[in-house]
């Protein structure tokens, strides 16, 4: 029995004390299998796992739900606790789970989909795996979570001049993880779409704005994130608020957009009333929409609908004087309500 724990161990990379815990795995590029850095004092006891594969698989309820391009975290995190005294002995005072970050495209299905609609409107739990397979899409290893919950979604950056491809990136905090060894099952999503998304592809409208969006420069990355539950801060900990359990609804971020300067006379003329005249009752706030588009430009991937939007910030973007560029406005609103349609 102990040998075959040592031999499901070294599949999984093996058990290390690591400060922050949770290993990583990336599907551009397989683990190294570099030997873990010595754990320094102070530090927390951590199951950390290092695991070679050629793709991931999201599990939700049981059902396959669809691919994913990364994922990190799920460690389990002991608490060091140091007595007083001259021997200053040591010993473990509870453990926590650590959170499960992973990013995908906008096609990974209704399932997702799903639950992020649920956690916008309240607490919504879930229970599933990240499945790492193999070249043939056998599963090799589980990382197994349990009413897990979600932290934070974020949409990324709108940027004319960037090449990257469209992610989503979601937080989640389990109540419990485990890995677990794979039954060698392959994986049938035939009918996922492969969805094409670059974050230069992009449209945005606000209502009595058309003219200052004609020629976006930007719209900043959009992070929902849900209130955390207090707790007292443990002596061991780097960032106690990482470590609460999430409670409440996600949280709607504020609306960030850079233009050119040129264009920008109604959103001069908005700030002039609403910011500085103080006339920001709800009928002067405004409606808007973000979708994120194929290459085309012609087919909404992602489309973000917000209700009650209010100017709170206006000012210009760095400059500097050595350089001809084009000067820019940058105004930031905040959201009451998102309207968010992803693809099923």
């Amino acid at each position: 029995m102990a040998n075959d724990r040592r031999e499901f161990l070294k599949v999984l990379g093996g058990l290390t004390a690591v400060a922050a815990g949770g290993g990583g795995c990336d599907a551009a590029s397989a683990a190294t299998g570099a030997p873990p850095a010595a754990a320094s004092s102070g530090t927390v006891a951590a199951q950390q796992t290092t695991t070679t594969s050629n793709h991931f698989l999201l599990e939700l309820e049981g059902t396959p739900v669809g691919y994913i391009d990364s994922v990190s975290g799920g460690g389990v995190v002991g608490r060091v606790v140091t007595e007083r005294g001259p021997a200053r002995k040591k010993h473990l005072a509870g453990l926590r789970y650590e959170d499960i970050t992973f990013s995908c495209g906008a096609d990974v299905g209704a399932p997702l989909d799903g639950w992020i609609q649920d956690a916008l409107a309240g607490p919504a739990t879930r229970s599933g795996a990240i499945v790492l397979l193999d070249f043939q899409f056998a599963a090799r290893e589980r990382l197994e979570f349990t009413n897990a919950v979600i932290r934070t979604f974020t949409l990324p950056a709108c940027d004319g001049a960037s090449k990257d491809a469209g992610q989503m990136t979601l937080v989640i905090a389990p109540e419990t993880t485990r890995w677990v060894k794979g039954d060698g099952s392959k994986a049938d999503l035939r009918d996922q779409r492969n969805l094409q998304w670059k974050v230069s592809s992009y449209s945005v409208q606000i209502d009595g704005l058309e003219q200052a969006l004609n020629r976006v420069v930007r719209v900043e990355a959009l992070t929902f994130q849900a209130p955390a539950e207090g707790r007292e801060r443990h002596e061991h900990d780097e960032d106690e608020h990482e470590h609460r359990r999430p409670v409440g609804g996600l949280e709607v971020p504020d609306l960030v957009i850079t233009v050119i300067q040129a264009d920008a006379d109604p959103v001069l003329a908005w700030e002039q009333d609403f910011l500085i005249g103080g006339n920001d009752g709800d009928d002067k706030e405004r409606t808007g929409t973000l979708t994120y588009l194929d290459p085309t430009l012609s087919k909404p991937i992602v489309t973000v609908g917000f209700r009650h939007l209010g100017l709170f910030r206006m000012e210009a973007s760095p400059r500097d004087a050595s350089t001809d560029a084009v000067a820019t406005l940058v105004f930031s609103m905040y959201c009451e309500a998102v309207d968010l349609t992803l693809p099923t």
